[in-house]
């Protein structure tokens, strides 16, 4: 690491840069190294000449090292948009199944839990607190962290190689190693993801490079850092331009630097304009030879306008979420304010055959077992969820209503169907509610043809304070009601957690 002193010695001289061209193949034969070296070299043999004389004047210390820029492009420039790869769009359905993928392969290693926050407040910076909240040991594997569908976070450990080509043939000048430090998080407010990178303060090591150069020319390279998107602009924008600054600069400042992953509405399905997007953060040195690029891992963000998000005098009309994550309601069986109804979902997701309503009398032969969908299980992508309804636009929520009153009450139009099978007593309702598994809420709920329910007594309290946390949820989580005209394996859907 270079000391912060020397971060004032920076070389003015500007570095003829073209795009990163692929890493370079030391396997590869002398005429095709040649024909690369003369296709994608950003850095002729005179122009690293010149940067060595610079360095010999930097250790003579004839040098006045200018002021350096640390402002970022507000406007991304065609050019760069032009020489950005692209790679298709992919298909709904199969775009929601490699999230589900991904977040269930990442549960299966990761020790830290998911939590649910309403999205925070975007600025020019990341919230530290939320950084350092989020910045675990989980942060630090290929993957990232998903600390909820709003926050993402990743550090990692890299490099950049560069190489000369003298008579065609490759040999390595010198490697930069630094670890850079992601941080993303969504918008429930836009279609957006805001993308902020940094290499970590004192994380540079100069590798390779001769001892002169490992003092007055690797510091002195630029570093250029740049969020992109996977797909093309009509699916997904990303805003402003790239950030170059000599190593010794990033080495010793601990500014982030952000850019906006848009995905556009025009590519959405659905009633709410469902969109997918991928993006990364791409860096690259500009240096002696061709240096090897190389980018963040691919992560994947769902944007939707769905318009019926609210809560209190909040209004939610637009949003972009993490969606390699498994959203899941988390209760706890402790919990003095709901504990109660915590304690019903947890039997009946474990032990269903205990649970009202029974699927006979007693007395008669049971046909089978009753089967309740929703228990988050973390590692399987293929567990059968909860899907939301909305009691203003979907007649299945007031069946679920209906069936639960039949259940619990022996009251309603469906009274008949659970008059020797619902609770034996009803709820004393001077002091008791009626609680349900699946909601009323969800598609899954009491009057599904497919699934099995429960109803139990809970006090009045511990009743609508969950149904105030399931309501909550639904917004912070940003869960998506069904939408009919799509395939219901492309739409949003999600567990209950229940522990200690």
């Amino acid at each position: 690491m270079i000391a912060a002193a020397a971060a004032a010695m920076i070389v003015a001289s500007t570095l003829a840069a073209t795009e990163p061209a692929a890493a370079a193949d030391p396997a590869a034969t002398p005429k095709e190294a040649a024909e690369r070296f003369e296709a994608n070299v950003t850095l002729t043999e005179a122009q690293y000449q010149q940067m060595l004389d610079e360095g010999k004047l930097r250790e003579a210390g004839k040098t006045t090292p200018p002021a350096v820029s640390k402002q970022q492009t507000a406007q991304r420039s065609t050019a760069v948009d032009t020489a950005t790869p692209h790679e298709p769009a992919l298909p709904p359905a199969t775009a929601e199944r490699q999230a589900r993928q991904a977040a269930a392969q990442e549960a299966a290693t990761s020790t830290d839990e998911v939590t649910v926050t309403a999205a925070p407040a975007i600025g020019d910076t990341p919230d530290q607190a939320l950084v350092d909240q989020c910045m675990t040991d989980d942060a630090e594997d290929g993957f990232g962290r998903i600390m909820n569908r709003f926050v993402y976070c990743k550090r990692f450990e890299t490099s950049v190689s560069f190489w000369r080509y003298p008579l065609g043939i490759p040999v390595l000048v010198g490697r930069n190693e630094f670890t850079l430090e992601l941080f993303a998080h969504g918008d429930d407010h836009d279609r957006r993801i805001r993308t902020f990178a940094r290499v970590q303060e004192g994380s540079v090591d100069y590798d390779v490079w001769s001892p002169f150069e490992r003092l007055f020319v690797a510091p002195y390279v630029p570093l250029e850092l740049i969020a992109n998107c996977v797909e093309d602009f009509n699916t997904c924008a990303a805003t402003r331009g790239p950030v170059t600054l000599p190593f010794v600069v990033w080495d010793n400042s601990d500014d982030w630097y952000y850019w906006d992953i848009r995905g556009q509405e025009s590519a959405g399905v659905g009633r709410d304009k469902i969109s997918y997007a991928q993006w990364y953060v791409q860096f690259r040195g500009l240096g002696p030879g061709v240096p090897d690029p190389g980018h963040s891992a691919y992560r994947q963000i769902r944007c939707d306008s769905a318009d019926y998000f609210r809560l209190g005098a909040g209004v939610y009309p637009m949003a972009c979420i993490h969606n390699e994550v498994t959203p899941h309601l988390t209760m706890s069986r402790s919990d003095l304010a709901i504990g109660e109804v915590a304690r019903h979902i947890d039997l009946a997701q474990l032990e269903p055959n205990r649970t009202y309503p029974l699927l006979v009398p007693l007395g008669f032969p049971v046909p089978r077992d009753k089967v309740i969908p929703g228990r988050y299980i973390a590692d399987d992508a293929a567990a059968p969820g909860l899907h939301r309804i909305r009691e203003a636009v979907d007649p299945e929520y007031q069946a679920n209503r209906d069936h639960v009153r039949g259940a619990c009450y022996k009251e309603g139009p469906n009274a008949a169907e659970y008059a020797d099978t619902g609770l034996p007593e009803r709820p004393d309702t001077t002091v008791d509610q009626c609680d349900e598994y699946p909601m009323a809420s969800t598609l899954e709920g009491a009057a599904h043809p497919d699934w099995d329910f429960s109803v139990r007594a809970v006090a009045k309290k511990a009743n609508s304070d969950a149904g105030n946390l399931v309501r909550d949820y639904y917004v912070n989580d940003r869960i998506l009601s069904v939408d009919f005209t799509l395939p219901l394996t492309d739409n949003d859907r999600y567990y209950v957690n229940i522990v200690d």
